[in-house]
């Protein structure tokens, strides 16, 4: 997969031609792939769902 830098207008402007609330934007995982919106990631969000190549910090709630 092709990994390009944008200018912020350039973001702005594909993320509003998708037509859809920002809360539904979608956006592809730059080293799996997956394409997932804000909400679908909130909606399924687990440790085990999570890229494996993923670098960033993962904190999951305790059940209390």
């Amino acid at each position: 997969m092709e990994i390009r830098q944008i200018t912020w207008a350039e973001l702005e402007a594909r993320l509003e031609a998708q037509g859809v609330p920002y809360e539904h934007y979608a956006f592809k995982c730059a080293h799996c792939g997956h394409v997932q919106s804000p909400v679908s990631l909130a909606k399924h969000m687990s440790p085990d769902a999570l890229c494996k190549r993923s670098t960033l910090p993962v904190k999951v709630a305790s059940p209390n």
